[in-house]
């Protein structure tokens, strides 16, 4: 926004950002756009023109809390884009990185161990089928909301990533609530498929 980066997310189409459904509510009336640090021009704005959040997301609970921002153009790329593919597979039992900003707006990771279920300290557990909880490995964490959850791909020998879900809220005492992206898969292909881009293919 004017004030600055707010929230994360990840393109997983040529001009499709997946966020969080927080991200998007929180902006639903306000002129947002994206910046690509990785792109042809990293300072360049990339207007947002639609705005998507999943139809049954609950912002007391954070229940199915994804969303979607449709750019006005597609990314521009100098030698190809920085891809990590959008996984099936959940995000039990990984180690893994999230990805959110600093104080200087630059884009950093943090190393999570995540576990299914909420994380640890509620009296009253939430229980959210869709809901992991990563806790910080360093000793700082700068996960962002809307920032996404890469793990290591086990169909991948090379050690590549995947994009298996998105951090669901800040870091609260090294614990970052984290929304699991394998529940939402055919829910993202309609998505994707609304907005005309090819649907994310996926090895058998």
């Amino acid at each position: 926004m004017e004030s600055g980066l707010y929230c994360a997310g990840a393109l997983v189409a040529p001009s499709v950002v997946l966020t969080s459904g927080t991200c998007v509510r929180t902006v639903s009336g306000e002129n947002v756009w994206a910046r690509v640090p990785q792109a042809a021009d990293p300072a360049h704005h990339y207007a947002v023109t639609k705005k998507v959040i999943h139809p049954n997301y609950n912002s007391g609970t954070h229940e199915n809390d994804f969303g979607l921002f449709l750019l006005k153009e597609e990314v521009r790329w100098e030698g190809g884009p920085m891809t990590a593919c959008v996984g099936r597979g959940g995000v039990l039992a990984r180690n893994c990185v999230v990805v959110g900003f600093d104080t200087n707006e630059e884009l950093i990771t943090t190393a999570v161990s995540v576990t299914d279920g909420d994380c640890p300290g509620r009296k009253r557990p939430r229980n959210i089928p869709d809901l992991a909880c990563g806790v910080s490995a360093d000793a700082a964490c700068h996960a962002k909301p809307g920032g996404a959850i890469l793990c290591h791909s086990p169909a991948d020998g090379q050690g590549g990533m995947e994009i298996v879900g998105v951090a669901r809220r800040n870091c609260v005492a090294g614990n970052v609530l984290l929304g699991k992206l394998q529940l939402h898969i055919d829910w993202l292909q309609e998505q994707l498929r609304l907005l005309g881009f090819p649907l994310l293919q996926y090895d058998a």
